[in-house]
């Protein structure tokens, strides 16, 4: 299967209209579930352990059972989508998100955190790519990948802007304030770009259209018979405990190294901005290039990188002595397997070579 969708009416797709649903994905992401639950946790955990004592195990067993529930929620998510379309559940979802990390900076005591912090795993779950790679998938055919790859390019803007947005608001106003103003920027962003950029997908069961055009694709029943839904779920969940578990640490290890919380917050500048690049460019080759052979070139430079980090590190090289350019591939090491697999159905190449 070469292509999943091949309906003579996409023939004009790519117009300006149909282009602002990625944008609007891309907007939304920069709030979304990754940059705020995960990316910018990392800010919060000196301040958590100087107010309070909490020991960094205990941090980590909240956002470990953030993104449990924050996977035990997305099948939910995606049946509800598959039902109401993408905007309302959306929607609704932003707001109840961005109400619960406002209310994480009213935690005093480490069982509510951890409670209210896992959370926001179930609640940020429509808050992931799910809802506008359904979304912008349905729009464009020929050139799908480099449209997903511009949505998901929210995730490396977010990732290099809410820890610097994060940590500006801690150093100024306390770790408090700092859940809310992310809180707010959840809505100030998200919330308008569902409402405004994003759309219901083309054809989906669930829009007003009287023809009644079904959406293209395979049903779940279908897809969870092929085998590449099970490879590509492998690897998602593979490539998510590596950067999730690698990510939220990456601040206070650095700050134990003698950076301060500002110089290492900064490190995930260049980790966005390597994410934002790696998923636009993954895009664009996956319309052209069979997409496993794309994604199996992302994974051969992380690891090559990453072996390359760790024998840096055997040999007691201090990262506080690293200069720009080394920062930047330090960053690039963390996230450039972080093109996640999702971007598979983008391309036309898509299952077989």
């Amino acid at each position: 299967m070469n292509s999943i969708s091949a309906d003579p009416n996409r023939a004009a797709e790519g117009t300006a209209r149909d282009w602002l649903v990625p944008l609007g994905g891309a907007l939304g992401l920069i709030v979304g579930n990754g940059p705020i639950s995960v990316f910018a946790f990392g800010v919060f955990i000196g301040p958590l352990e100087g107010e309070f004592g909490w020991s960094r195990a205990s941090l980590g067993i909240a956002i470990a059972l953030c993104a449990l529930l924050s996977a035990i929620t997305l099948p939910f998510i995606g049946l509800l989508m598959d039902k109401f379309g993408v905007r309302r559940p959306m929607a609704i979802a932003i707001c109840l998100f961005a109400l619960n990390v406002a209310v994480i900076g009213q935690s005093a005591t480490l069982p509510m955190f951890i409670a209210l912090t896992a959370l926001a795993g179930a609640t940020g779950a429509a808050q992931s790519p799910i809802g506008y790679v359904k979304s912008v998938a349905s729009y464009f055919d020929r050139r799908r990948g480099l449209a997903i790859g511009v949505a998901m390019s929210g995730i490396g803007i977010g990732a290099a802007l809410i820890p610097q947005y994060a940590q500006w608001l801690i150093a100024e106003f306390g770790w408090r304030v700092g859940y809310l103003g992310l809180s707010i920027a959840i809505i100030a962003v998200a919330l308008p770009s569902v409402l405004l950029l994003v759309r219901d997908p083309a054809g989906d069961r669930t829009t007003e259209d009287p023809a009644g055009k079904s959406a293209p694709g395979m049903n779940l029943s279908e897809a969870i018979r092929f085998r590449a839904f099970w490879n590509i779920a492998l690897a998602v969940l593979v490539v998510s405990i590596v950067v999730n578990g690698t990510v939220v640490h990456v601040v206070p290890l650095l700050v134990e190294r003698g950076w301060s919380a500002g110089s290492a917050s900064k490190v995930l500048v260049a980790a966005g901005i390597a994410g934002l690049v790696g998923r636009i460019l993954a895009g664009y080759l996956m319309d052209r290039v069979f997409a496993p052979y794309v994604a199996t070139g992302f994974f051969a430079l992380a690891i090559t990188a990453a072996t390359d980090e760790v024998l840096n590190c055997t040999s007691n090289r201090d990262p506080a002595d690293l200069k720009p350019l080394n920062q930047f591939i330090f960053s690039w090491k963390l996230l450039a397997y972080a093109q996640r697999p999702v971007a598979n159905f983008g391309g036309k190449h898509r299952f077989n070579p």
